[in-house]
């Protein structure tokens, strides 16, 4: 659980203080994709992300680049899956974001980051058979349904 817990979720909230460069040098109109593998529970995914430099603002925190990204998420795995408590079948798995950030140039790091994702999920459930034995009248197939957004703010603090 805890291997789990550090792979899917405190590294998906940590990355969000972070912004993916370019190994080369960014001028106004750049773009720049960064891809990479994950999961989900269960599910396992391929991120993508597209950054665009549109240009650089004076803040209170020093000269910073402003970047906007849009990000997809794709489901990688076979239609049915074997949940550990079960069976689900992929209906529908859309996850699209964008976002944007202020990345200060004189410290390295960004100042502020707002990213909004959109989720659209459709999963069709069966419980193991031995649960559904065991309590026929509450354990039955079912269709579980998401539609969400997601807005997650980083921003830098002063002391």
């Amino acid at each position: 659980i805890a291997a789990d817990y550090s792979e899917n979720g405190l590294k998906n909230v940590l990355q969000q203080a972070f912004q993916k460069l370019p190994e080369c040098k960014v001028a106004t109109d750049s773009t720049w994709t960064h891809t990479w593998a994950g999961s989900l529970g269960f599910l396992k995914l391929q991120n993508d992300a597209v950054y665009t430099m549109k240009g650089f603002q004076k803040t209170p925190l020093g000269r910073s680049a402003v970047i906007t990204a849009t990000m997809t998420s794709r489901y990688m795995g076979g239609k049915r899956i074997e949940t550990g408590q079960g069976m689900a079948t992929v209906d529908k798995f859309n996850v699209r974001g964008s976002g944007l950030t202020l990345f200060n140039v004189d410290t390295g790091r960004p100042a502020t980051r707002k990213i909004t994702q959109k989720v659209s999920a459709k999963f069709f459930i069966e419980p193991p058979a031995e649960l559904k034995q065991a309590a026929p009248d509450q354990a039955r197939d079912f269709w579980w349904s998401q539609e969400a957004t997601i807005e997650s703010v980083v921003s830098t603090i002063t002391l």
